[in-house]
């Protein structure tokens, strides 16, 4: 195997180039992590043709994106749900250690 072959091998976890729009490192990172367990699972795998791949590129990483931030967004509704629910009934406690 020479060198190009080699870096042929890794996945691209760059910005594309034509985006006018930079990804957050958050997005960068799970988009990496994504990519080399794919990468890891199909290496005998025949690659589709490339035909609308530069094209969609952007579209899937908005997807990617918005479904990321939409599981996190509930995540923390839910987090925010506990803590009201947490320091309500620490409020009730000490009104009646108040009262008794």
């Amino acid at each position: 195997m020479g060198k190009a072959s080699l870096d042929d091998s890794r996945p691209d976890c760059t910005d594309d180039q034509k985006s006018s729009r930079p990804m957050s490192p958050g997005t960068l990172a799970l988009m990496c992590d994504e990519q080399d367990a794919m990468f890891a699972t199909s290496q005998n795998a025949v690659a589709p043709p490339a035909i609308d791949v530069d094209q969609n590129r952007s579209e899937l990483y908005a997807e990617q994106e918005r479904c990321v931030l939409t599981e996190f967004r509930d995540c923390l509704r839910k987090l925010v749900q506990y803590g009201r629910m947490k320091g309500t009934s620490n409020i009730l406690a000490l009104c009646f250690a108040k009262l008794g």
